[in-house]
């Protein structure tokens, strides 16, 4: 017994030793408030709940960083006579993020930045107001998800000070491969169809009845039709893989704001806080 009771007692001093040693990761609340649709393209409304959706699950990825509900959020909004894009100004901000019990808040903007989509989002200190801004662009509405996984990877990162900051993300979305594998299968099948149509056709030459003439033209014209089907493939396949490396050569990006001086804040550790300067050339 006396030893079962001195493997207890040794296990909580070494439990308890652990914790002086490496203390838990402190975590950070954030809330997220829909994002403002500044643009003229009206389907972009949609896009300002849809944005803090996808940051919410990017971000949550992170255990250093804790989410605020949406239904919490609301709730405070609706108690306040707010809307979840009406948080512009910085005091309002402050005093949202206090009564939702969030530490920091992130707000944003979409806008069109010449033929590009550009996407807006501020980091609002709820204690001291202090703001940290990132954005994404892209050529295409067809890239939202990518947009908000680059500015949720930058923002994670400005956040946290964990992984890197991205400046872009390369999209080669046209698929070469596949469509070499298709041409070469393609023209392997053409070469094996052709094959048999000459042997049918030679079948055909030598063929002296006339029944038997009949039926050895309607077979290698058979052969042929499918041939020609085959030959039609191959080349479609051929153009197609040509048509995604002249696309693959000058490929989409997703690209961020990387401002030469770029501020980031460090989450607590250990009790202290941290602010730095980050120097991108």
């Amino acid at each position: 017994m006396m030893g079962k009771y001195r493997c207890y007692l040794f296990g909580i001093i070494f439990a308890t030793a652990l914790a002086v040693i490496f203390p838990a990761a402190a975590q950070t609340t954030i809330a997220i408030s829909d994002f403002s649709n500044r643009s003229d393209k009206f389907y972009l409304d949609t896009w300002e709940t849809k944005i803090p959706e996808f940051l919410k699950s990017e971000l949550s990825r992170s255990p250093q960083l804790v989410l605020v509900e949406r239904n919490h959020i609301k709730a405070v909004l609706d108690e306040q006579a707010l809307s979840l894009s009406g948080l512009i100004d910085t005091s309002t901000v402050q005093e949202f993020g206090k009564l939702a019990g969030a530490e920091y808040v992130i707000t944003g903007t979409i806008h069109e930045d010449g033929s590009r989509i550009r996407i807006d989002a501020h980091v609002i200190n709820v204690s001291s107001g202090k703001t940290i801004s990132e954005k994404v662009l892209a050529s295409s509405p067809d890239y939202l998800s990518e947009m908000v996984s680059l500015l949720g990877s930058n923002l994670r990162h400005q956040l946290t000070g964990s992984g890197d900051y991205r400046e872009k993300i390369t999209l080669k979305r046209y698929p070469t491969a596949y469509f070499l594998v298709a041409g070469a299968v393609a023209f392997t099948a053409t070469a094996v169809v052709h094959k048999g149509y000459i042997d049918r056709r030679d079948d055909y030459r030598s063929a002296t009845g006339l029944e038997e003439i009949e039926r050895r033209y309607d077979d290698a014209n058979r052969y042929n039709r499918i041939r020609l089907v085959l030959a039609s493939a191959t080349g479609a396949a051929l153009f197609g893989a040509f048509y995604c490396w002249l696309r693959n050569r000058s490929p989409e990006e997703i690209l961020a704001g990387d401002p030469p001086l770029q501020p980031y804040l460090a989450l607590p550790q250990q009790g202290g806080y941290g602010f730095g300067i980050q120097v991108h050339f």
